[in-house]
């Protein structure tokens, strides 16, 4: 499923801690990948590269003639090293033939040029001593792509490089939406690219009784009604394991009932092993809103796993 995988750099070594795991995929499906760079008007030092100067009259023009022998140094360290086919790009929001654009709006515009199949950055990072890839611009471009993003973490506000490890297991939350279902495809192939195993997982809202009186808080579930949701929701679990299960990969279900659904994506992702998270950001189950955007963001700024994120391109919600 992985033909092109496109990887944006920023010249820090966090957005450079995304190269390990782009590469490493690019090996195992045989895809082509793409680094890019979104360029600046330098008000500051450009990224640093050995041989060059660092600054001189003409900085912004300098700045470029950085980030492309950057780019290339990296590309013909991947092609050495890896064997890999690395194609690389800058891109220039502020090129005179062209009306001026974010670098969110360039990056979405550039991935499906070369249509790509998957983005693997990090969160965010700093490009020298310019504030770039912040979390802002991966959150936007996840609303602008039509592409899967895979976006990795950082360990702490220092914006420390994370240490990857290999994903064991891959969550996917689901609310019975069609929606909430379109990342199925892409959390497949990745999982099978990896060899992790599957958690299906539905969150319930506990249902109150209908009759309390005002000013009174309830202390109670609707038990029957909560253990009747809790029911249909594992018939349709393991109706879509069941699909899955037929190409021989390992699936479990999981239903939880929870009236913080980010908090329970966040807490299962913190069990038994190395996990990814893979959910769409929009979605709705009945008459209940569940994985729209607000409890996508959530669980993206509060996971400590890596995110496989696709925006679901239906209208209406």
């Amino acid at each position: 499923m992985y033909h092109t995988i496109l990887v944006p750099l920023d010249g820090s070594p966090l957005a450079e801690a995304a190269l390990p795991v782009a590469t490493d995929l690019a090996q195992r499906t045989g895809a082509q990948l793409f680094l890019v760079h979104v360029t600046t008007r330098a008000t500051t030092t450009p990224i640093f590269v050995e041989g060059l100067p660092v600054v001189d009259e003409q900085l912004h023009s300098l700045s470029k003639l950085h980030a492309q022998t950057y780019l290339e140094q990296i590309r013909d360290r991947l092609s050495a090293t890896a064997n890999l086919q690395v194609t690389v790009q800058l891109l220039d929001p502020y090129a005179p033939a062209e009306q001026e654009q974010t670098a969110p709006a360039l990056l979405a515009t550039y991935a499906t040029t070369i249509n790509a199949d998957l983005i693997v950055m990090m969160s965010h990072g700093r490009g020298g001593l310019a504030r770039f890839w912040l979390g802002s611009v991966a959150d936007a471009l996840v609303r602008l792509n039509p592409a899967p993003i895979l976006l990795l973490r950082a360990l702490d506000d220092t914006q420390k490089p994370i240490q990857t490890e290999p994903v064991q297991r891959i969550i996917i939350p689901l609310d019975g939406s069609t929606r909430s279902e379109s990342i199925l495809p892409y959390a497949l192939a990745l999982g099978q690219t990896l060899g992790a195993r599957y958690t299906l997982m539905h969150v319930n809202v506990p249902t109150l009784p209908s009759q309390v009186p005002p000013f009174i808080t309830p202390t109670l579930l609707d038990t029957e009604q909560t253990a009747r949701e809790r029911t249909s929701a594992q018939r349709y679990l393991e109706m879509i394991a069941q699909g899955i299960r037929s190409t021989g990969a390992l699936v479990e279900t999981q239903v939880l009932v929870n009236d913080q659904v980010a908090v329970a994506i966040l807490d299962e992702s913190r069990r038994d092993g190395y996990s990814l998270i893979a959910m769409s950001t929009t979605g709705r189950s009945g008459l209940r809103r569940l994985l729209l955007g607000s409890v996508a963001d959530k669980v993206l700024r509060r996971a400590e796993v890596p995110m496989l994120l696709h925006r679901d391109s239906e209208k209406g919600v």
